[in-house]
């Protein structure tokens, strides 16, 4: 029987790929939120532990005009679908914030490391221009 290669606090759908762990293609969620007519806000949902921030990292991936994705969705559901791939995928410019690590033994210090989150990101990706762009497609995730 093969061993499965199961990525154990692992969230970070580019190294869930690279490293060919175990993984269960969720990018149908790509499509679907691309296809549906929408709100202009979704909110994904869903309990701890349940793939939030993975799904999230996924997202940040397939937009990403920084990166060249195209081998790193090679062989999921998405990628059957080449004219939304052509259209969407590494189009956007992307500003991830993960609240993944943010604690806090008070609702001061829990604030304060909200705060500081969106800054740090900001200072690692001060070089992202958007003058070039097209209007920016943010994602967040919040874990408790």
């Amino acid at each position: 029987m093969k061993k499965l290669n199961i990525p154990v606090g692992i969230s970070d759908f580019a190294k869930i790929r690279d490293r060919k762990y175990y993984y269960v293609d969720k990018t149908k969620l790509i499509s679907d939120l691309l296809e549906e007519e929408t709100a202009e806000v979704t909110l994904i949902t869903r309990p701890r532990r349940f793939g939030k921030t993975m799904a999230m990292s996924m997202l940040s991936h397939f937009f990403d005009i920084r990166k060249d994705s195209k081998a790193m969705f090679q062989g999921l559901k998405i990628a059957e679908n080449t004219e939304l791939c052509d259209e969407w995928m590494n189009q956007w410019p992307v500003l991830f914030l993960s609240f993944r690590r943010v604690d806090g033994l008070n609702f001061q210090i829990l604030s304060l490391a909200m705060r500081k989150q969106p800054v740090m990101t900001a200072k690692r990706r001060a070089s992202l221009s958007f003058s070039a762009c097209k209007m920016p497609f943010i994602t967040s995730s919040i874990s408790s």
